[in-house]
């Protein structure tokens, strides 16, 4: 005969099915941190489990099991390949679990420069996925690209988002053509702005703007940098009345004419005035991409 001891036990035991990989855990575990999977279990909704008693999760499972004994243990004993921790922290996000996302970004997760070097060239080629923003998002051109906006290698911000959703998105400013990304219209000196890691600057000597739906492309816009978040922008690349860009929503590589003789780690698109058709100026851009050096920040120098 069972006793209420025993029950409770059962009744306290979860079985889940993420993906197909079956895990089985507490509700204690489950509730310890707030995030998605403790307000799943928290009695709040109902959520029914399948004939098999495990309740199913549609995500994969891989990495699942870093997000439980971050649960039962809080913390993470992080794997040494750098790309399975940039997967382990999208699920962390996906589950918003605010304290594994903390542990994963507070410890650097970025591709490191070749050993013997403090810089690194990029040189310009006519594949834009050559460049650095892909070089980071791939660490090194060793893995799979992730979006690094989405894996906060970079942080990309905007001066407005579209109203659709579809074109709002800001983490299509770095993603591959694919999706673009719009600030609203009728915006004075409407901008996108991609900061890179403390840890890296960049020196450019090209860099490649592009939509892939095309429509009203820029005719007049700055790139404009930054040494840091809090210094004062430099021009770098000024266009008026440019029709380099087509309506046809292919990628477009602009040569920086003046020799850039400073690193910076923030760079702006600025729109300075009416896009093609003398729409009112916007921005729209589904790639953005720069190739130049890439180097560490002077005070990594310093520590070496």
């Amino acid at each position: 005969m069972e006793n209420s001891t025993t029950k409770k036990v059962k009744k306290d035991k979860i079985k889940l099915n993420v993906g197909g990989q079956k895990f089985v855990t507490s509700r204690e575990t489950l509730l310890k941190e707030e995030s998605m999977i403790s307000a799943m279990f928290s009695g709040r909704y109902k959520v029914e489990c399948e004939e098999d008693g495990y309740y199913f999760i549609d995500r994969d499972g891989t990495h699942f099991r870093y997000i439980l004994n971050f649960l039962r243990d809080g913390t993470i004993v992080k794997p040494n390949d750098l790309f399975i921790c940039s997967e382990i922290l999208a699920e962390a996000r996906y589950y918003q679990l605010r304290g594994l996302i903390q542990l994963l970004t507070t410890v650097s997760t970025l591709p490191p420069l070749p050993s013997t070097y403090e810089s690194l060239s990029v040189p310009y080629t006519e594949r834009y996925r050559d460049g650095i923003l892909h070089w980071i998002a791939t660490y090194g051109f060793t893995k799979p690209w992730i979006n690094p906006h989405t894996t906060e290698l970079v942080k990309v911000s905007a001066s407005s988002r579209h109203s659709n959703a579809s074109y709002n998105n800001i983490a299509h400013v770095v993603g591959e053509h694919e999706f673009t990304f719009y600030t609203k219209n009728n915006v004075s000196n409407p901008w996108i702005q991609i900061v890179f890691p403390d840890e890296y600057r960049v020196r450019p000597t090209h860099y490649v703007l592009g939509s892939k739906t095309g429509g009203c492309p820029l005719r007049n816009w700055n790139l404009e940098a930054a040494e840091n978040p809090k210094g004062k922008f430099d021009i770098l690349s000024c266009h008026k009345d440019d029709e380099t860009i087509p309506k046809n929503g292919e990628a477009v590589t602009f040569k920086i004419d003046q020799p850039v003789k400073k690193s910076y780690q923030v760079f702006k698109i600025v729109g300075t005035g009416p896009n093609s058709g003398k729409k009112d100026p916007f921005i729209g851009t589904s790639v953005f991409e720069l190739f130049g050096e890439l180097s560490l920040a002077k005070s990594e120098f310093a520590q070496k």
